[in-house]
């Protein structure tokens, strides 16, 4: 049986939006691995491994994106799972100040959260990072989760009452296994966030030590360059961008069978 005339038009449409998507995304990259082997070749990259510590930057980041991604999965699914199926008092008015959250910029926050942190004694910790990164991304980690759960029919809850459960083992029993397509998206983005936040990192932290992957790049540039601008120097300022990318590319070649298992997972759900 062939096929409509409007399917062939989107097939085509799609694989063209699809082609030019991805050399919007390729050619920078490209032009940015070439500038990394300029003047001195793949001698770039040794000199840069030589000079920043990687492993102990990845170690930091991959420390400061696990705990932030637990507690952010923790707090947002209870939260959005009685938000979305208990019944308490102000409810709504409570749903709608938190989400109010989404409207303040980031940058206004930094100067008071840095004026928290001093006075804690949590300059140049890792720990200091968990809590904003939490904060950030749990607003759209609530709604997003909310809105899931309202899809899911309030008959699995009825039914796990029947049977003697309370809610919150209703939750881990029942309702949190199906949430995995949810629960895929939010770690994708909470790992996005965490993982590229730049802003809180140079203000909060200043020790070599402690850098993460986000901050190593800027951290290499002001060092490598200081006060005079050096041509010689961008070529390792590049190949230690790609270094950096290498952690992210690997992660989302992962991650990206995991979107779709849970797509699948939530398509065939109930």
């Amino acid at each position: 049986m062939k096929g409509a005339k409007g399917d062939t038009g989107y097939k085509i449409f799609s694989r063209i939006f699809v082609i030019m998507a991805l050399i919007i995304l390729i050619v920078p990259m490209l032009a940015m691995f070439g500038r990394s082997l300029e003047i001195k070749g793949i001698q770039n990259y040794i000199t840069v491994m030589q000079e920043i510590k990687i492993g102990k930057s990845l170690i930091n980041s991959l420390f400061v994106v696990s705990v932030t991604i637990i507690i952010t999965v923790c707090i947002c699914s209870l939260a959005a799972y009685a938000f979305s199926k208990m019944r308490f008092k102000g409810k709504n008015t409570l749903f709608v100040v938190i989400l109010m959250g989404i409207m303040v910029p980031g940058a206004s926050t930094l100067f008071p959260v840095f004026q928290i942190t001093r006075s804690m004694g949590l300059m140049n910790h890792l720990t200091a990072l968990i809590g904003p990164y939490v904060t950030g991304n749990a607003i759209f980690g609530l709604l997003m989760l909310k809105i899931f759960y309202d899809d899911l029919p309030d008959e699995l809850m009825e039914a796990a009452r029947i049977d003697g459960a309370s809610s919150f083992q209703t939750f881990r029993k029942v309702y949190f296994p199906i949430s995995i397509p949810g629960l895929s998206v939010l770690l994708i983005n909470t790992f996005n966030g965490a993982w590229n936040e730049l802003m809180m990192c140079i203000t909060v932290i200043d020790d070599r030590n402690k850098y993460t992957m986000a901050v190593l790049p800027y951290r290499y540039k002001m060092e490598a360059m200081g006060q005079v601008v050096n041509s010689a120097k961008w070529p390792q300022i590049f190949a230690c961008l790609i270094i950096c990318m290498i952690p992210l590319i690997l992660f989302y070649s992962f991650a990206q069978r995991m979107i779709f298992s849970g797509v699948a997972a939530g398509a065939v759900k109930g």
